[in-house]
């Protein structure tokens, strides 16, 4: 799971990424800030103590979406959550002081480089009624990258080799070569396949 949000929201979250632990490798993006009231199923997924909600720093971005729906998530609302860097260093696999953002995990268990470009995650623009392509690359980089971390931890038998990230996500760049295809757009959630002959 990850989420997403204008840099200039000071509550809440503007989308919800989430990539489920089945095949075909699938990216959701529920764009949440159009929402009055989380939908009943989401709801129940989030809160259920049986589905582990798993990312970088997630913990922040599960105590921004409380403060959204605060009659449906209240302080006594509990998740079930894996923190990647906790389990990264319970595992011996980065140091205490090694940094454990999603980039450095990436480099490090995965040994692929996440693009990070702060001009395409650090905007306004996630809240437009159309979501640009570079935005939504970028949101679901980051949350199959989650996925393949978790994965790649506990051995799963998830080919990652010779496969890369794109060099950059501009719209119409040559650089921006992402097997994502959009197979299902509604008002307010956008489903993505994800090929698993490439990382994204």
């Amino acid at each position: 799971m990850d989420a997403e949000w204008n840099i200039s929201r000071r509550m809440g979250v503007s989308t919800i990424q989430l990539c489920p632990h089945f095949d075909p490798l699938a990216v959701y993006i529920i764009r949440v800030h159009r929402l009055s009231s989380l939908p009943p199923s989401l709801l129940r997924l989030l809160t259920s103590e049986r589905v582990w909600k798993i990312g970088s720093r997630i913990k922040g971005d599960l105590t921004r979406l409380k403060k959204q729906f605060p009659s449906q998530l209240d302080d006594n609302t509990r998740f079930s959550t894996i923190d990647l860097k906790d389990l990264a260093r319970s595992r011996g696999l980065i140091q205490p002081r090694q940094s454990g953002s999603l980039a450095a995990l990436c480099d490090a268990i995965l040994g692929l480089e996440l693009p990070k470009d702060p001009k395409i995650r650090a905007n306004n623009n996630w809240e437009f009624s159309t979501i640009s392509p570079a935005l939504l690359y970028y949101a679901a980089c980051d949350v199959a990258a989650s996925r393949h971390i978790f994965e790649a931890m506990f051995d799963h038998t998830l080919s990652i080799t010779e496969q890369t990230l794109p060099t950059s996500l501009d719209d119409g760049s040559e650089g921006a070569q992402v097997d994502v295809q959009v197979i299902e757009a509604e008002a307010d959630v956008e489903v993505f396949y994800v090929k698993e002959s490439r990382y994204l």
